[in-house]
């Protein structure tokens, strides 16, 4: 059991990212049919989205770095910093350029993909648990913490979940709906931050 659990901590990273490609593709692959693209390419599409939040995430580290430390960069390339952030910011742009290169409705691509976004994101806010980082932020020098990784974790079970009911009832019916709440949501968050 010993060795289970420290393959899991020792590999936090990798396994998440695989667990956010498998969730991401699944939750994509129900739609297919809207979509108009086969299992293959979605998979394709789950991939390459991944790849591209994690290069978005490690590049605003980078500048929220560089803007907090007077404009230096640290000194480790490959530092385990990520600003899971990136990836809000530039997956809809990932996927905006799928929409236009597929020749598919950018706003149901953008609806459609809103959901699996959220689960690699959430995925990716699951390593900060195994790493042990962004462990909160301090109320007026009290020493207690906010734990913002598992209220972000939280608050992401709970959009999804919202997402899925309301497109089993059918209830879902504004184009575009899902993913101006989930940017909203982001986007107002983004600004308070300081963990």
């Amino acid at each position: 059991m010993e060795q289970i659990v420290e393959f899991i901590n020792s590999n936090a990273l990798y396994l998440c990212i695989i667990l956010s490609v498998v969730l991401h593709f699944l939750m994509l692959n129900r739609r297919k049919k809207e979509l108009k693209i086969n299992s293959f390419w979605i998979f394709m599409i789950s991939i390459l989205c991944n790849i591209m939040c994690i290069l978005a995430s490690k590049l605003l580290y980078y500048l929220e770095y560089a803007i907090s430390n007077n404009g230096n960069l640290p000194r480790v390339i490959f530092d385990t910093g990520f600003s899971f952030f990136g990836t809000v910011y530039f997956a809809p742009i990932f996927y905006i350029c799928v929409a236009l290169i597929l020749k598919l409705d950018v706003k149901k691509v953008l609806d459609i993909s809103t959901p699996a976004v959220l689960i690699s994101a959430f995925c990716c806010r699951l390593n900060c648990m195994f790493e042990g980082c962004c462990t909160g932020i301090e109320i007026l020098n009290t020493g207690i913490k906010v734990p913002t990784r598992e209220i972000e974790l939280s608050c992401y079970l709970a959009i999804l979940m919202l997402i899925i009911y309301k497109e089993k009832r059918n209830t879902l019916k504004l184009r575009n709906s899902i993913s101006n709440i989930f940017n909203n949501i982001w986007s107002n968050s983004y600004d308070r931050r300081t963990f």
